[in-house]
């Protein structure tokens, strides 16, 4: 018996009770005495339900007392929810006025009849809280002493079965198996030996009543029936569950079907309505029949179902708290009774892509906390008066619509000005402007649209129109409290005032991540490198960018190295390049040199671990990098210095990065990459490729080598390789390293590399010899390789080999593959896993 379920609502009772609306009108009419003795009566129930919950285990007398007392603490729940969401709808659209409030009620005689309600609620409630009968007091006696409850007919005590119910009760008790989605459990034995009777006491069991919310007896004794029909018995439950939804069932969970066959015509009081799983269906008009039943719903989850149209109805569910519309792709608009909802405090409205409007009186869902309306693309604009919803705390993304002026553009900006309590993440869409519409600043007109935003510490611009201009991002400078910071598709071509120079730094000094992608137009970015706590920073797609500072000024009294940075005279600190930079991603700037213009200087990024460096093919500087962990190559020039040693007065080599993960692709130039172990177990990259990485065989995971054309060979002690991934290297040929350095190289991988993948090599006519010797190998994929037309008889050597793939081979190392009669068969017949 969940006591803890009865105990939420009886709490949330209270707190109707409590409430300023209701009290003046139980003062307006002469309820003050009443309404104080009804709190008295709940407060009783509330301690009941305290004794309740020291008991584990609960006789069948009992359990029926909380069920009533559960039914009639809902119905009281729902009645006082109901008078406090009309009191406080009806002051909120018509004023607080007392005389109003006063006409409001007294039309039609509600208030008397409000009264007769709750006098009759009062009665039941005292009816069920003052029943001596029952006293829940703590039971000191352990649960497996305590008397087991019997079926609801006279059953006399089994005897000497006792192992036998111990062994029935485990089989059910223990863990579900999450392969099986029905399990069956069957006892078996000649009539008269007390089969029947084994199982009603299990079904009686309070271990079993309590890890079993929904059981059922059905007779299946027919000799006629020579196996279990399972399809009649699942029927008789659901008609078993339709008819608990009436009496019992507060919280529905449904599992998704492609093929429901659901009914919700029958009135109950159904709390909360939720789907579960990731199957798509189509309800039809069972939401409209949901909708005009079930009116006491505080939580309904209608996301993924097919909706095109929500009804009108939606708006009647006067004690919905939770609506969750999210992921029907052709919802369009919203009804606009939904604003009458006026308890509602989450709307999720996730990737509903085809949703063009929001209704205009959003202003009224006034205790609206959330409101998730990611990726609903086709939305235009956010309706005026959302600035008043001043509880609001999380909104995905604020859309400023298409506008014809710059009065009208920001007029919708204004908006933002009112949602003080946002937290968190935040997207503003910028759609603007008219074709040729000028967009320009206006004399007299508030700025700081983000000032007031300090509890948002993620923000991210996205425009979606080619005409905008740069006055609408110089006021929308963010709070100082960002701690995140991106920007698509902005159009400028540089960057606003507040991000320029030594103001960024200054203006949010506590962003940790910066990130720009298809800012087409920009040329010049302030100064990134003074963020002192910035950790992450990524350039996509940036065309005409070349540098990525502007030349520092000197400042006097300081280094030439150091750029002095401070909000104040009193406030000055020097700082190292990208002080604190561990991520570190470049894509696609084909004009990009470097980071500063006219500066030479090696620049030291002393805490960077990760550098993805994709399509940049003019960038040539050179880069010190420690502590680098993973490195990612794709379309560089060859020229490209990542990682330069340096050498210390007595000739000693130091700071070297450990790289854990490295992928070199699509580097055409490439023809060479020999590493080689020294005495100081150092190892460096050689050969046409110069200088590209330096790593330290102690540390190496994992390397991916991709899309390098005139590779021809690989080889190196990487003794702590776990992955090895070699694809599209169509001139590299494995099967010819057959020198005794060669093999002795690749041996050095035998104790730990687990994964191995060749990928489209045509110069792999056979798996080099190496491989046998790889004892830790756990996954083997060979794909593509075409030439390949046979594996080796080692293979039977691989005895920790979990998996192997030969896929896109030719057909005669398929054929030799095939169980039982290819001929390779045998070599491989101890794999587990084969994909052939």
């Amino acid at each position: 018996m969940d006591v803890g379920t009865v105990m939420s609502v009886v709490q949330t009772l209270l707190a109707s009770l409590e409430c300023s609306e209701l009290k003046q009108l139980c003062s307006i009419f002469g309820y003050e005495t009443q309404l104080s003795n009804l709190e008295d009566t709940v407060n009783v129930i509330k301690a009941v339900l305290v004794d309740a919950e020291q008991k584990q285990v609960f006789s069948n007398q009992e359990q029926l007392y909380i069920e009533n007392l559960k039914d009639v603490v809902d119905e009281a729940d729902n009645l006082f929810d109901e008078f406090v969401t009309l009191a406080e709808r009806k002051k909120l659209s018509e004023g607080s006025n007392k005389a109003r409030l006063l006409s409001v009620f007294s039309k039609y005689g509600l208030a008397y009849k409000m009264s007769q309600k709750a006098k009759k609620m009062k009665e039941k409630l005292d009816k069920i809280a003052y029943n001596k009968q029952f006293s829940f007091k703590h039971n000191p006696v352990p649960i497996h002493k305590l008397s087991r409850e019997t079926c609801s007919y006279e059953q006399e005590q089994i005897i000497g079965r006792e192992d036998d119910l111990e062994a029935v009760k485990s089989m059910l008790l223990e863990p579900p198996n999450a392969e099986k989605d029905i399990s069956f459990l069957s006892i078996v034995g000649i009539g008269g030996l007390g089969k029947t009777a084994l199982a009603q006491q299990v079904y009686n069991d309070p271990q079993i009543m309590g890890a079993f919310s929904l059981r059922m007896w059905t007779c299946v004794s027919d000799e006629s029936h020579k196996q279990l029909i399972v399809k009649d018995i699942l029927c008789k439950m659901l008609r078993q569950i339709k008819q608990d939804l009436d009496k019992d069932v507060r919280h529905l969970s449904l599992v998704r079907s492609r093929d429901p066959k659901l009914c919700f015509t029958s009135k109950n009081h159904v709390r909360s309505y939720l789907q579960l799983g990731d199957e798509w269906f189509s309800v039809g008009s069972c939401v409209h029949e949901l909708l005009a039943n079930w009116k006491y719903l505080r939580m309904l989850d209608l996301s993924h179902l097919d909706i095109k149209i929500l009804p009108e109805s939606i708006g009647k569910l006067l004690h919905l708290r939770y609506l969750d519309v999210s992921e029907n792709a052709g919802l369009e608009v919203l009804p606009r009774q939904i604003t009458k909802l006026h308890n509602l405090l989450v709307l999720k409205l996730r990737q509903c892509y085809s949703l063009k409007l929001l209704p205009k009186d959003m202003s009224k869902l006034g205790k609206l906390r959330v409101l998730d309306n990611t990726s609903c693309l086709k939305l235009t604009y956010m309706p005026r008066g959302i600035g008043e919803l001043t509880c609001l705390h999380k909104l995905s993304e604020f859309v400023v619509g298409e506008a014809s002026s710059s009065k009208e553009l920001f007029d919708g900006l204004q908006e933002l000005k009112g949602l003080v309590n946002l937290k968190g993440e935040l997207r503003i869409k910028l759609r603007f402007c008219e074709k040729d519409a000028k967009i320009e600043k206006s004399i007299g007109r508030e700025e700081g649209y983000l000032m007031n935003s300090e509890h948002v510490d993620s923000l991210t611009f996205e425009f979606c129109k080619e005409n905008l201009g740069e006055a609408v991002m110089e006021e929308l400078q963010p709070h100082h409290n960002l701690k995140k910071l991106e920007m698509w598709r902005y159009k400028g071509t540089c960057m606003p005032r507040w991000a320029m120079g030594d103001n960024l730094a200054a203006l949010l000094p506590n962003l940790v991540h910066v990130k720009l992608e298809s800012c087409t137009e920009v040329k010049h970015l302030g100064r990134l490198w003074m963020l002192r706590h910035l950790e992450s920073l990524e350039l996509d797609h940036l065309p005409n960018l070349e540098y990525v500072n502007v030349k520092a000024t000197s400042v006097a009294g300081t280094a030439p190295s150091s750029v002095v940075v401070g909000v104040s005279s009193s406030s000055v600190q020097e700082l190292s390049f990208f002080p604190s930079l561990k991520e570190l991603k470049l894509r696609d700037m084909p004009k990009m040199k470097g980071w500063e213009a006219d500066n030479d200087e090696l620049q030291c990024l002393p805490q960077l671990k990760t550098l993805h460096i994709f399509k940049c093919p003019s960038l040539t500087v050179i880069l010190q990098c420690p502590l680098l962990e993973v490195l990612w190559l794709t379309n560089i020039n060859r020229k490209l210095h990542i990682i330069k040693r340096r050498v210390m007065n007595k000739g000693m080599e130091v700071n070297f990065p450990k790289l854990k993960d490295v992928c070199i692709s699509r580097v055409d130039w490439l023809k060479e990459l020999t590493v080689t172990t020294n005495k100081d177990r150092e190892v460096e990259s050689l050969g046409a490729v110069g200088e590209v990485f330096c790593i330290s065989s102690s540390s190496i995971e994992a390397l991916a080598i991709e899309c390098c054309e005139n590779l021809k060979s690989v080889s190196g002690g990487m003794e702590h390789l776990t992955t090895l991934i070699i694809r599209y290297c169509p001139n590299l040929s494995l099967s010819g390293e057959r020198t005794e350095g060669s093999n002795m190289a690749w041996l050095s991988l035998r104790h730990s590399l687990c994964l191995l993948q060749l990928e489209f090599l045509p110069q792999l006519v056979s798996l080099p010899n190496w491989i046998q010797y790889l004892t830790a190998l756990q996954i083997l994929k060979i794909m593509d390789c075409k030439e390949l037309e046979s594996l080796p008889n080692w293979m039977s050597k691989l005895t920790s080999l979990k998996e192997l793939r030969v896929q896109y081979c030719s057909q005669t190392v398929v054929k030799r593959c095939q169980d039982p009669t290819g001929q390779d068969w045998p070599h491989i017949a101890h794999i587990p896993s084969l994909y052939i």
